[in-house]
């Protein structure tokens, strides 16, 4: 009983693929360890529109009915990292490490969503006072 060629190469490309996404989480949970274990007591995530970040550019027609650069080719590759970086599994896997670290070492870790308008201007702690800062006194 032979497989055929193409289900020979699905089933190859599936186990390339399971070991990206696994050598992805590794890393992710080998970063979110190292975050709560350096004693910091509070994590602030941006509640990004991951989907709409990642969406394509609208298409610019000129007046001679000619299609105006956009900036889709630049933008693609922005779109493949972000999507490789998996964000959203990430933060799901601080919180979790975030909340374990608290069970099991008593460590004070807590993960709190933030909405993403203005975080560069304003200072979200300490917790409840927002200040408003300039560009030249911004700390990043």
């Amino acid at each position: 009983m032979s497989v055929k060629p193409d289900a020979k190469h699905a089933k190859r490309e599936g186990k390339i693929h399971q070991k990206i996404a696994r050598s992805r989480q590794y890393f992710q949970y080998k970063t979110t360890y190292k975050l709560t274990w350096t004693g910091k007591k509070v994590f602030f995530i941006e509640k990004l529109n991951l989907v709409g970040l990642t969406r394509i550019n609208k298409t610019k027609q000129g007046e001679n009915g000619k299609y105006l650069p956009n900036g889709q080719s630049s933008k693609s590759g922005l779109n493949k990292s972000w999507l490789d970086a998996a964000f959203n599994q990430f933060f799901q896997i601080l919180g979790q490490v975030a909340e374990k670290a608290f069970h099991v070492a008593k460590r004070n870790a807590r993960v709190i969503e933030c909405k993403p308008n203005y975080t560069s201007q304003l200072l979200s702690y300490p917790i409840g006072n927002s200040v408003y800062r300039l560009q030249y006194q911004r700390i990043f």
